[in-house]
């Protein structure tokens, strides 16, 4: 069978044919890295060496359906990604409904369907224009918006996300970064130039960045560090909510 993997041109973002040894070391890898959570046989590791649909850019993978899985993925531009899976909710999901309030006030005040069409492409644009942000990393404003702070929460994972990861680059000094993607999934990735890397080296750099991936992906759910974490956030951005005095009798 012939395996897209590894090398590429430098004139041309090619990839070329190489041994199946390297994938398969990978999946042996990760394999028995989980194969205490692993306890089905449709969550076993696979390889495959071409591109899916609902993997953009990507030419070859080594992945699992386990929910803390760890997978390794061939990019079309020739560097090699390591990458958690989803972590928490679906922001977009979670920041549509921000908006939602908002937007229904103004439907049940509608005096026509005309109105009430106009009403929900403008919403349809917002809902795009949000979660852009949210893939762009422009939270603050929403903070500043003083009609959405009480949405808070959602915030407070995504900032705890980037804080996660600069904790995990100074521990590792390699690049790892929180990624939100097209549908407001969150996730953990770190990639790599393999260019002028032996098979055994880019298998050692590999080993290493799962390590750190899965490190960090732990560390999203280290609910006593979030918790501190979520302190600190909330007296930063004056998040606390004011305890109602009591009349005086």
């Amino acid at each position: 069978m012939k395996i897209l993997i590894l090398k590429y041109s430098e004139e041309v973002s090619l990839w070329e044919m190489v041994s199946r040894e390297l994938l398969e070391r990978i999946k042996d890898y990760l394999s028995e890295m989980f194969k205490d959570k692993i306890t089905r046989p449709d969550l076993a590791y696979e390889i495959v060496d071409r591109p899916v649909p609902y993997l953009r850019g990507v030419e070859w993978h080594v992945n699992t359906d386990l929910d803390e899985g760890i997978g390794v993925h061939g990019l079309s531009d020739g560097r090699i990604e390591v990458s958690s899976h989803a972590l928490g909710e679906h922001y977009g999901e979670a920041l549509e409904i921000v908006t939602a309030d908002l937007y229904r006030r103004r439907l049940e005040k509608a005096k026509s369907e005309e109105e009430k069409e106009r009403i929900r492409k403008e919403r349809e644009r917002e809902i795009e224009e949000v979660l852009d942000d949210l893939i762009n990393k422009r939270w603050e404003k929403y903070l500043k918006d003083e009609r959405l702070r009480r949405r808070y929460g959602t915030f407070i994972d995504l900032y705890w996300g980037e804080e996660v990861a600069r904790r995990i680059r100074e521990k590792y000094g390699m690049d790892i970064e929180f990624i939100v993607g097209p549908v407001g999934r969150t996730c953990y990735t770190s990639v790599f130039d393999p260019k002028g890397m032996s098979e055994d080296q880019i298998f050692e750099e590999i080993v290493k960045r799962v390590k750190m991936v899965y490190d960090a992906y732990n560390s999203w759910y280290d609910l006593g560090e979030r918790k501190k974490f979520e302190e600190e956030f909330k007296e930063k951005w004056g998040l606390r909510k004011k305890r109602r005095r009591r009349k005086k009798s």
